[in-house]
């Protein structure tokens, strides 16, 4: 009994201590106010990672409160902030968003997989050390946005899109497709996607 709660104590310490890896975002379809049905996106971003040069990502030390912070342009996410915006963890947010924080991902199968490194590509086996962003959007679901529906399918690990006029239904005949073209993933744009099939 004793073993149990030492063991208990040394995970809340080292929680407490390091905090979250991860911010967990799960994206809901465009009608979901409620974020009630399955997401068609989930995304893990890791703790303090800059995106785009000037935003990350933080948790609290409890996992409770999820904190977008704003940097200037191209700072680096270093300097004064420019803004932030705060989430409860688990809670529907703006724009059908639910935040959490969380310690590991994992990636489920019948995916389109995409990852953001620190420069490492999929052809360096050491490229799962160096995720920042990895995400996944499930294939053949209706999504919903406000420039229509759309599903992704995976032909033979090449990732397309069904494009629909209607911005609630996917169950008509496609109005186009959109291929994703492969992305030459470099140092420079360490970003490349995968068909988890």
């Amino acid at each position: 009994m004793k073993l149990i709660i030492l063991i208990f104590i040394c995970f809340m310490v080292i929680t407490y201590v390091f905090g979250f890896k991860y911010t967990k975002i799960e994206v809901y379809n465009l009608y979901d106010d409620n974020c009630s049905l399955q997401p068609y996106e989930i995304v893990y971003q890791v703790n303090g990672w800059c995106l785009n040069g000037n935003t990350n990502i933080e948790c609290n030390e409890d996992g409770t409160v999820i904190t977008q912070n704003v940097f200037g342009a191209n700072s680096g996410c270093k300097g004064a902030k420019t803004g932030n915006i705060t989430n409860a963890s688990g809670t529907c947010a703006f724009e059908n968003l639910v935040y959490s924080c969380v310690d590991d991902f994992e990636i489920p199968e019948n995916t389109l997989v995409s990852v953001v490194t620190n420069g490492k590509c999929e052809d360096d086996p050491s490229w799962k050390d160096d995720i920042g962003l990895i995400g996944y959007q499930y294939l053949n679901q209706c999504i919903q946005n406000y420039q229509g529906a759309f599903e992704i399918t995976c032909n033979s690990s090449i990732p397309y899109k069904n494009i629909y006029n209607s911005t609630s239904v996917c169950n008509t005949a496609p109005t186009g497709y959109g291929w994703f073209s492969p992305n030459e993933c470099s140092k420079k744009d360490p970003t490349f996607n995968y068909c988890n099939v």
